[in-house]
């Protein structure tokens, strides 16, 4: 896909698309991102928007597997087309080495594979944005040809970091508070923590009345 799907956002098909993230959490152990993770949020359009909400308050842009001019796809873009604003987010699967992996004869854990598969892919999609910057076809695109834009990786489950040790989960939040690729953030979220992110978010905007289910 090469351009976007405007996006009118609704909250009530937002929550209900939660629920059944939320449930598929609960009857899943593992997810494979090909046979599970993709299907399901490209059958959710709202709760794909969603994802968006932990910075952009009001999402209107969205595409699948959105190609970066031949070069890379990217599982899902988000973004706001009035303050070009954009998320490109790259899905992992979610098994028990896909946040860290134990290796043999030592004492601390690794990145996994499939994070930094991830996490690569996401600085090869900044590399290719910011070499196009200055194309008509960027901003054809974009409306623009300046964007905010940011990475988001989303792998793994919360219950995989090792029980009693905060040494992964304090490597993995150092890792996105603190490695900057040009000027640009890479977010890592499990699964599990992209749901409570979103519903936080939810539940404050109940709590405000900002809106009525």
């Amino acid at each position: 896909m090469k351009s976007f799907l405007p996006i009118d956002f609704n909250w009530e098909l937002f929550e209900k698309e939660l629920d059944e993230f939320d449930d598929l959490l609960r009857e899943n152990n593992t997810l494979e991102e090909q046979k599970q993770i993709l299907p399901f949020f490209k059958s959710r359009l709202y709760l794909s928007a969603g994802i968006s909400l932990i910075d952009i308050f009001n999402p209107d842009s969205l595409a699948y597997e959105f190609d970066l001019w031949g070069k890379f796809t990217c599982d899902l873009v988000i973004g706001s087309s009035h303050n070009k604003t954009y998320y490109f987010i790259e899905f992992e699967d979610a098994k028990q080495d896909s946040l860290f992996k134990v290796t043999k004869n030592k004492s601390s854990s690794e990145f996994g594979n499939r994070f930094e598969h991830g996490y690569s892919q996401i600085v090869d999609w900044f590399h290719v944005l910011n070499n196009m910057e200055d194309n008509a076809e960027f901003e054809s695109r974009f409306g623009s040809r300046k964007i905010n834009f940011q990475g988001i990786l989303i792998i793994g489950r919360s219950t995989f970091l090792r029980k009693g040790n905060h040494d992964e989960y304090n490597r993995l939040l150092w890792r996105m508070n603190n490695v900057v690729v040009n000027s640009k953030r890479i977010f890592c979220y499990t699964f599990d923590e992209l749901y409570e992110k979103l519903k936080e978010k939810i539940d404050i905007l109940k709590t405000m009345k900002a809106y009525k289910i």
